[in-house]
């Protein structure tokens, strides 16, 4: 017989998967904040290099949180096999 608090985690760990890739969607095509021509030189360099570590930071985030809810949604739909 099906457990229906089991049941009722799966169904939320699916649902805050798709809202994780909700989510990440958009940052997957961020585009730079400022134009290519507004800044020049080494703090252009530095402006696009902390923006890009900033949104580096983001996808891991993303992607560590959606490994950790992959790996409890297998874990409950095995246990329930």
């Amino acid at each position: 017989m099906a457990d229906p608090a089991r049941e009722q985690r799966i169904r939320q760990l699916q649902a805050l998967l798709r809202r994780i890739d909700e989510l990440d969607r958009p940052l997957r095509t961020v585009p730079h904040p400022m134009p290519a021509d507004a800044w020049s030189g080494q703090a252009a360099d530095r402006h696009s290099a902390d923006h890009q570590g900033r949104l580096q930071a983001a996808r891991q985030e993303i992607s560590t949180a959606r490994h950790t809810v992959q790996q409890e949604l297998t874990r409950l739909q095995n246990e329930r096999d």
